[in-house]
């Protein structure tokens, strides 16, 4: 348990050096995002909804650092949720125009939205969330969503966040987008099909 931790923690700590840059190849984001959701969610009391559409949602990133930011999101919406919950996962395709969401460009992104039914981030700490080291857990070691931040940055994309009080949180991540011909064959699968734990999660239809 200890070396996974650290582990875990290194992979942190190489985002924000350059060993941490990505390798980029194009994939299918629906199936990495299933996929990794429902792992995170395993064993919570928290279920995960997908709305994904029938699609395939292609950008060029480093699967592993994307698989790191889903995870980090969905324990992040499993922490606000102690009793239980829905985690809702929705992704398509978006034409941003420019200074629509400062610093992107204009152009095709995916865009990528988990939103929980938890308690939501106080508005004092919603402009410090991203902040190396910031956090109001007492076992927090802050790095979670910094680490996000750098992880899209270096990605040419954006995480941002919504949230009242009480009303839960949504954070929203753009991957500029890439063209479905370009995704590998072995990655070009039917719709994504419903869990065999229909408690855990359940799939819904097109965005």
């Amino acid at each position: 348990d200890a070396c996974g931790i650290a582990k875990s923690l290194s992979n942190q700590l190489l985002t924000f050096a350059k060993g941490g840059s990505p390798v980029f190849k194009i994939h299918d984001l629906r199936p990495l995002l299933a996929q990794t959701a429902r792992f995170a969610a395993r064993g919570s009391n928290a279920r995960c909804i997908f709305e994904l559409g029938e699609s395939p949602l292609a950008a060029n990133i480093d699967k592993e650092q994307t698989t790191q930011v889903i995870q980090n999101l969905v324990n992040n919406a499993i922490q606000a949720m102690p009793k239980a919950g829905d985690i809702t996962v929705r992704a398509g395709v978006v034409a941003l125009l420019d200074n629509e969401f400062p610093p992107l460009s204009a152009g095709r992104y995916v865009r990528v939205t988990i939103q929980d039914q938890g308690c939501g981030i106080p508005p004092e700490h919603l402009s410090k969330i991203f902040a190396p080291y910031f956090s109001t857990k007492t076992t927090g070691h802050g790095l979670g969503l910094s680490m996000c931040y750098s992880i899209m940055a270096k990605h040419g994309g954006l995480i941002t966040a919504e949230s009242k009080p009480a009303a839960g949180a949504a954070f929203t991540l753009h991957f500029p987008a890439a063209n479905p011909a370009d995704i590998p064959p072995e990655e070009k699968r039917p719709a994504l099909a419903a869990g065999h734990r229909p408690r855990v999660d359940t799939t819904r239809g097109n965005v």
